[in-house]
């Protein structure tokens, strides 16, 4: 099996590039933004997720082992193979994608290619305990999934509905999250919300 591999890019199609080493090629599959970076001559690696089918083995490659671990974990879900998982991380980043998960948005998981409503409680519901587990060194901390939950309740009692909560909480960047108090994070969740850009 394939876990890793370093060459020249010699091909480039539109959702996967070919890998010369040692004077093989491997067709790899990339997500969107790995395969913008790609350029033909340019030296390249990739953790490589390898794909046995009856008819032929599927490469897919990712730039780093927290994605191809978050990748694995999507294609647990019923209904999502593994171009879909793909194209879930094409349109959305680790972070954010881990943070809809935490918070259970599910108008955010929904909106991504591939994904309905079903399939996006899904999401939310069976992977939510096991991103939990994973040494993703982006992933939230448990002192800041506390504080995503606290503040989810905090704007939820204030009378928001939920969309409208998970739309505040959507648009707060990790290191906000990371690096202010609660009290901070309700008023910018409640600008965002009325429309209040004092913060």
């Amino acid at each position: 099996m394939i876990a890793y591999i370093k060459g020249i890019i010699i091909y480039i199609e539109n959702n996967n590039v070919t890998i010369e080493n040692q004077g093989i090629g491997y067709q790899v599959f990339l997500t969107k933004y790995d395969l913008s970076n790609q350029k033909i001559g340019n030296i390249c690696s990739f953790f490589i997720h390898t794909y046995f089918k009856e008819d032929c083995i599927e490469l897919y490659g990712f730039s780093n082992a927290e994605q191809k671990e978050v990748f694995l974990l999507l294609t647990t879900i019923n209904g999502i193979g593994k171009k879909t998982a793909l194209t879930i991380l094409s349109h959305i980043s680790l972070s954010d994608l881990l943070k809809a998960i935490t918070i259970k948005d599910i108008g955010l998981l929904a909106s991504l290619p591939g994904i309905g409503k079903k399939t996006a409680e899904r999401i939310a519901l069976e992977l939510k305990d096991k991103i939990e587990k994973l040494s993703i060194n982006n992933k939230f901390t448990m002192q800041e999934e506390t504080k995503l939950n606290s503040l989810q309740n905090a704007i939820f009692s204030l009378g928001f509905s939920k969309e409208q909560t998970q739309k505040a909480l959507r648009n707060l960047k990790n290191d906000e999250i990371e690096n202010n108090e609660l009290e901070f994070l309700v008023k910018k969740c409640l600008n965002i919300l009325t429309g209040n850009k004092t913060l």
